[in-house]
């Protein structure tokens, strides 16, 4: 279902991205240690439970392409909806992706039930629907979002309440996707993870070193009992890909490797104050986007320009 809008409110338009500063005072609020580790423990959760999933959908780029296809789906009508040329020009004009590599992710896309056609008037223009199973993917992921925004006492149990509600979904992804549009982007909070995000798994990788160098102990000092080859297996990555994304971590100052073949992992107080600083921004981006849906912020149909 197609939800149109007019133009956005005035309210809509002060739901931005967040700031340094807010980030900061998030990091800084006692509540903000359990939201966190929901957080980081759902993601990685999320990650390892759907393996075919992960293939479409669970790089940076992928998730992104996902954004958008649903932005265009519920607030695009007016720039001709979601087709494939539409998703092509958003996603060059954007940063995400080639038109070439939005051609293959539409192939498996289709394949795998996360995209259908639709038949239309036009039979030169081949209109796009996202399935149930592409929006079930992103409604788990809101899911982790909306609990720990609970955590801190913001409104995630309505949200979760309204998340088969297309009247509160299409605000929602029209402030998410408009926040990108606009140029904010998550590593702007943390550089430190731009070359680790552009892997597959990457982000993953050093999030689950952080929790390991976190669960049950009063500090993060020593080797986490994480080994290279449960990784590979974990996140369905070669063990060269995750040598490559340790590097990458190690160069970054995040981790320390030790052993002849440095296979001992450790995470450094660097990584606590990375992934704190992620965790923060995604979850600010989501208070925004919750508060502008909640607010009846009505989605534009607008141009991505």
């Amino acid at each position: 279902m197609t939800v149109s809008g007019t133009s956005a409110s005035p309210a809509g338009r002060s739901f931005g991205a967040p700031t340094p500063d807010q980030v900061a005072a998030l990091c800084a609020d006692p509540r903000f240690p359990a939201a966190r580790r929901r957080i980081v423990t759902g993601l990685v959760g999320h990650f390892r439970g759907n393996r075919i999933v992960n293939r479409v959908l669970n790089d940076r780029g992928r998730i992104l392409m996902g954004l958008l296809i649903l932005d265009l789906h519920f607030n695009g009508e007016a720039d001709g909806g979601l087709t494939a040329t539409r998703l092509k020009q958003v996603c060059a004009e954007t940063g995400v992706c080639s038109p070439g590599r939005v051609t293959a992710m539409l192939g498996i896309m289709r394949l795998f039930d996360f995209i259908t056609d639709r038949p239309g008037p036009d039979r030169r223009v081949r209109r796009l629907v996202p399935t149930g199973r592409l929006l079930a993917v992103h409604r788990e992921r809101w899911r982790h979002f909306f609990e720990a925004l609970s955590l801190l006492g913001h409104d995630g149990a309505a949200a979760q309440d309204r998340l088969d509600d297309p009247a509160f979904v299409a605000p929602l992804l029209g402030a998410m996707a408009g926040m990108f549009r606009g140029g904010m982007r998550v590593t702007d909070y943390v550089p430190e993870l731009a070359p680790i995000v552009r892997r597959d798994g990457g982000l993953m990788i050093v999030l689950s070193i952080a929790l390991a160098g976190e669960a049950g102990r009063a500090d993060a000092a020593g080797p986490v009992d994480l080994t290279i080859s449960a990784m590979a297996k974990r996140f369905a990555v070669s063990r060269g890909h995750v040598l490559s994304v340790l590097r990458d971590a190690e160069q970054q100052g995040l981790i320390t490797r030790t052993g002849p073949r440095g296979e001992g992992i450790s995470a450094t107080p660097a990584l606590r104050d990375t992934v704190d600083r992620f965790a923060a921004a995604a979850l600010l981006i989501h208070v925004a986007s919750v508060r502008a849906a909640l607010s009846g912020f009505a989605a534009p149909n607008r141009a991505y320009g």
